[in-house]
């Protein structure tokens, strides 16, 4: 088992992971430091379909998601959940938090 710590500072890896190899480039961006329970994919994508379309498609291929499986993940969910969403999704053990 993990300790909140250890889970967060995965959780801030898959998150920041999503940020700089996948947001910036698709947006143009260089260097984002984001509060990750704020954050969310509309933030950088200003209502542009093309990119929000292509973030999350590029955020299915890299974490080998099923093409139902980000169907309740829309551009306004925090990129937080979305890390611990992939977080959660490969793991046998639950963490139970101490």
């Amino acid at each position: 088992m993990h300790n909140k710590i250890e889970i967060y500072t995965e959780l801030r890896k898959i998150a920041y992971d999503i940020i700089d190899n996948i947001i910036c480039p698709v947006c143009g961006i260089s260097e984002v430091v984001a509060d990750l329970w704020l954050a969310d994919i509309e933030t950088y994508v200003q209502e542009d379909d093309k990119q929000r379309e292509k973030i999350l498609g590029m955020i299915e291929e890299k974490y080998n998601l099923k093409e139902n499986e980000l169907h309740y993940v829309d551009a306004y969910t925090p990129l937080i959940m979305i890390a611990l969403f992939l977080y959660l999704r490969d793991r046998k053990d639950v963490p139970d938090g101490s």
